[in-house]
């Protein structure tokens, strides 16, 4: 939207004003990088199978899935209201993560993982968050 500017008085100079926008963009930028995150993209901390190293939540989340990611959501600071009334909330949660934790992946790559590997998923994205909340140098942004 334009500014409107009053006109000037007759018996008074205009003066101009100048802004100069400065774009810097590194020439050699890699592939994976995210350009709405500021840091390289990483993977996972652990893998889709690393169960073993938190059997009390694999088990959980098998058999208490709703539950379980209404606590994912609390550990983001989302509302657990999500699992509960969005349809395919494992993906869309998933996703999120990876973009907010720069992560790498996509949303193909989300919806294949959850739906075939549900709990595996949901177990990989809460150890990622403990990861990120007690500060495991796998689960920070690489510089």
């Amino acid at each position: 939207m334009a500014q409107v500017q009053p006109a000037p008085e007759p018996d008074q100079p205009t003066q101009q004003q100048q802004t100069t926008v400065i774009v810097n963009q590194p020439i050699n930028q890699p592939m994976h990088m995210n350009p709405m995150q500021p840091h390289p993209l990483r993977e996972w901390s652990t893998g889709l199978c690393g169960c073993c190293e938190d059997v009390g939540d694999c088990f959980f989340a098998l058999c208490c899935p709703t539950y379980y990611t209404c606590m994912l959501s609390g550990k983001q600071g989302d509302s657990c209201w999500g699992p509960c009334c969005v349809p395919a909330w494992t993906t869309v949660f998933r996703s999120h993560i990876r973009g907010v934790h720069s992560i790498k992946g996509s949303i193909c790559n989300d919806c294949m993982v959850t739906n075939c590997c549900g709990p595996c998923a949901m177990c990989q994205m809460g150890r990622e968050l403990t990861n990120i909340l007690k500060g495991d140098p796998r689960a920070l942004p690489l510089s």
